[in-house]
């Protein structure tokens, strides 16, 4: 650890207490800088700098101050925009509790998460205004707060900035002058679950705040940097990385509402970083060969990427020119993509370094604020999720469990104290995932305990490492190994249950996909010890159901 340390020391960063002091401190240093940008067409966008965010933000506090909702827990719900992440800000810096919704969920759902949360107030974007008149009907005393400029809300975001600029006016500022306690619980996150029913997870301004500060110890960005935020906004993996982090460095936001306009914000914006889940990555890259394919140009990227890499190899990196194409998919000037979320190939590091990106993983759970470790800006090691934070420890189980203790650990479970108990071995959180630390100092990830798969011969095999082979097959989009279907004492074999990839197998017959697949199937079993092998598949017609970060539900699978 000490070598790793002294020849790649970890980033001077300035200590924040909590989520207000990272948002003034980001006014006070960048003020003028841009800060947030909103697309408002195929060519257009709206710009907030650092300084006028700091004003809305204070109109904004003092509006909900006066509304008297100051203690009140607060459900946001909405796509990704400047306008939900004010009012998140808004909510936390006051002292009140935000409880980020799935924009994904039914009206149902919702209605059951605001009554579980004890939310009294509900702000939404003009999307769900249908959501939240149902929710008012269902939840005694809600009040709503539109993002949109309709009326049917109790209130609108515009009206209560306008609110907060006569409390200024006339001389009262309530919000300036707090001081927030860093133990109270300012977020309540429902996990989406891959398992099962979700839980509330309780984190507090300490618990964010010291995640702020070990991400940017790791990870640095730069003022000039531009991102798109893409990744569902209500998860604490996008708020940190794709927020929180880059706030902390002045870096710029740009907001893409939904999945379909990413094209359009890529071209629109140019960022510099993203934030992605391994999903995203890997459907990039098999875009960007299907492309190659159909214009007859795999030969010629072929030889620009050997020639880039040659090149680059004695320190002549002309990249940017010379996969101009390529690099145009991402809007020209993608540097770095940090990825985490799910377990990813280490091959698609050293392939997207050919393309001149680089990949920085990490490792984490909601419960952890959510990151625990990640590689750095200039050392990665491809089959690792990275150098473990500073402000969490991490240690391991008998059975390789990862345990983590630390200022980043959560308060505990909503309204569960048998589930919170059982989530602790002490002071250590179980994450339920497997891994182990190499002599090297970083972190390695083995996959989900509940994954794992145990054969009647009691070979031990982790699901993980055979999917991401049969995914970087051109025919395959997203698959599930499992245990086949074995006696009363087990299964001896797994299997595979298979989503083909619409694009890539368009005009084949049935016969023809499952016989070109076979041929994949028998090629990745070639390459495997006899045990891990893949003894049969299923073909299903439709995507995996997926949570909102894009790992498969398990749980869901052969129950849709």
């Amino acid at each position: 650890m000490k070598a790793v340390t002294k020849s790649y020391p970890l980033n001077p960063i300035e200590k924040i207490s909590d989520l207000k002091a990272l948002t003034d401190r980001s006014v006070r240093v960048y003020g003028k800088a841009p800060a947030f940008r909103t697309m408002l067409g195929k060519t257009e966008y709206e710009t907030k700098t650092y300084e006028q965010f700091g004003s809305e933000l204070c109109e904004l506090a003092n509006a909900l101050i006066e509304n008297g909702w100051q203690d009140k827990r607060i459900a946001l719900i909405g796509e990704n925009s400047y306008h939900w992440l004010l009012s998140y800000f808004a909510v936390v810096n006051i002292g009140a509790t935000v409880v980020p919704l799935d924009k994904e969920l039914d009206e149902d759902e919702i209605v059951e998460l605001i009554k579980r949360s004890g939310s009294s107030v509900l702000i939404h974007s003009e999307n769900y205004d249908e959501e939240a008149e149902f929710a008012a009907q269902k939840v005694k005393g809600l009040r709503r707060v539109s993002l949109g400029k309709k009326k049917s809300a109790d209130t609108t975001l515009t009206v209560l900035l306008d609110q907060g600029k006569d409390i200024l006016s006339a001389g009262t500022d309530k919000y300036s002058g707090i001081e927030l306690d860093r133990e109270k619980v300012c977020s309540i996150l429902f996990t989406s679950g891959t398992t099962g029913k979700s839980k509330g997870v309780m984190l507090c301004h300490r618990n964010l705040a010291a995640n702020v500060v070990s991400a940017c110890e790791n990870v640095k960005f730069e003022a000039d940097d531009v991102l798109v935020s893409i990744l569902p906004i209500h998860h604490s993996y996008e708020d940190m990385c794709g927020i929180f982090g880059p706030m902390n460095y002045g870096s710029c936001i740009a907001f893409c509402e939904e999945i379909k306009r990413l094209p359009d914000a890529l071209a629109l914006f140019k960022p510099t970083i993203m934030v992605l889940v391994p999903l995203y990555v890997e459907t990039f890259y098999r875009k960007i060969w299907n492309a190659a394919a159909e214009s007859g140009q795999e030969s010629k990227l072929r030889m620009g990427i050997k020639i880039g890499n040659a090149l680059a190899a004695v320190g002549i990196d002309i990249r940017d020119s010379l996969l101009a194409d390529v690099r145009k998919a991402f809007g020209g000037r993608l540097k770095s993509i940090v990825c985490g979320g799910a377990y990813l190939n280490p091959d698609y590091i050293k392939r997207y370094k050919s393309f001149g990106v680089t990949i920085i993983q990490g490792y984490g759970i909601t419960e952890c604020s959510p990151i625990i470790s990640s590689n750095r800006n200039k050392h990665i090691k491809a089959k690792s999720v990275g150098w473990i934070f500073s402000c969490n420890e991490v240690r391991f189980d008998k059975q390789g469990q990862i345990l983590v203790k630390g200022e980043n650990v959560m308060l505990g479970y909503l309204d569960d104290e048998q589930g919170t108990k059982e989530a602790f071995d002490g002071e250590w959180f179980k994450t339920g995932d497997l891994g182990y630390k190499g002599k090297d100092g970083y972190l390695y990830f083995a996959g989900r305990c509940k994954n794992l798969i145990v054969l009647k011969n009691g070979k031990n095999i982790m699901p993980d490492e055979i999917e991401s082979l049969l995914i970087q097959t051109p025919l395959i989009a997203e698959c599930m190994v499992k245990e086949s279907i074995g006696d009363e004492n087990g299964s001896e074999s797994i299997m595979a249950i298979i989503y083909p990839d619409p694009a890539a197998t368009k005009g084949m017959n049935t016969s023809k996909i499952l016989s070109e697949i076979q041929k994949d199937v028998d090629g990745i079993n070639q390459s495997l010890v006899y045990y891990k092998r893949i003894n049969n598949f299923l073909i299903r017609e439709n995507e995996f159901p997926k949570t909102t970060t894009k790992k498969i539900q398990r749980y869901k699978v052969g129950k849709e």
